[in-house]
C-alpha cells in the first residue's frame, strides 16, 4: 500500500511540475497581405516556430493581474515561402527587453492573454520588426497565484491577433506589412528525462496491480 502511495504521488507531483515547468512550442502559420510596396514578406506564407522554457527564470515583475517573463531560454525561427525574394528559415533574436513575454490574468480591458515577445529577422538586406502577437483566451484560463506560467493553447482556444512586420533596408524608408494568423498551437516540449520517470513510476504502478 506504501508503495502504491509513492507511486501515485509521484506521479502527481510529476505531471503537476510538468505543467508548470516544461518547455513550450509555439507554432504560428500566418498569410502576410499582399502590398503593392516593396516589402520582402508581402504575400508569403510564414511559420513562427518558437520554444520557450520558463521554469528556470525570474519574472522581471509580477502581480496579482500580470506576470512579465524575460525573452531568455527563447530559440526560434521563421520559415518564409511564397515569395521569391526571401524564400528561407531566418533565425529570430528578441531586442526589446520591454516587449517581454507577459502573461495576464484578468487584467482590464485584456482579461487572460499571452502576449508574445517583440521578434526581429534579419532577410538580406532588410532588417524585420514584429508587432506582439497577442493571444487572447477565456477569463478563467489563468488563475490562483501569481507568477503565472505559460500554458498549452489550442488554435480554437484563443483569438490569436494579427502581426505586423516592418522591414527597413539602409538608406531607405520603413515598410510595413500585415500578417493573419490562420492557424497555431502552444503545445508542452516533455524532456526526455520526464518521459523517462513517468515510465518508471507507471511501471511500478503496474507491477502493484499485478501483485495484488
Amino acid at each position: 500500500m506504501m508503495r502504491l502511495s509513492l507511486a501515485l504521488g509521484s506521479l502527481i507531483g510529476l505531471f503537476t511540475s510538468t505543467t508548470q515547468a516544461a518547455p513550450l512550442r509555439y507554432r504560428a502559420n500566418l498569410v502576410a497581405e499582399a502590398l503593392v510596396a516593396p516589402h520582402p514578406l508581402k504575400g508569403a506564407s510564414l511559420q513562427l516556430d518558437l520554444t520557450w522554457d520558463a521554469a528556470p527564470l525570474t519574472p522581471i515583475s509580477s502581480s496579482a493581474e500580470k506576470t512579465a517573463w524575460p525573452s531568455t531560454n527563447t530559440q526560434g525561427s521563421m520559415t518564409v515561402s511564397g515569395s521569391p525574394a526571401a524564400d528561407g528559415v531566418y533565425p529570430a533574436s528578441f531586442p526589446s527587453p520591454t516587449l517581454p513575454w507577459t502573461i495576464y490574468n484578468d487584467f482590464a480591458g485584456v482579461g487572460d492573454a499571452i502576449w508574445f515577445p517583440a521578434m526581429r529577422f534579419q532577410i538580406g538586406e532588410s532588417r524585420v520588426d514584429t508587432s506582439v502577437l497577442i493571444v487572447r483566451l477565456a477569463e478563467t484560463f489563468f488563475s490562483g497565484q501569481h507568477p503565472f506560467y505559460p500554458k498549452p493553447v489550442s488554435y480554437s482556444d484563443a483569438t490569436w491577433s494579427k502581426v505586423n512586420f516592418a522591414a527597413r533596408k539602409p538608406l531607405t524608408p520603413l515598410y510595413g506589412v500585415d500578417a493573419v494568423v490562420v492557424s497555431a498551437s502552444i503545445v508542452a516540449v516533455p524532456e526526455p528525462s520526464t518521459a523517462a520517470m513517468s515510465g518508471l513510476a507507471l511501471a511500478d504502478l503496474a507491477g502493484i496491480r499485478r501483485r495484488k
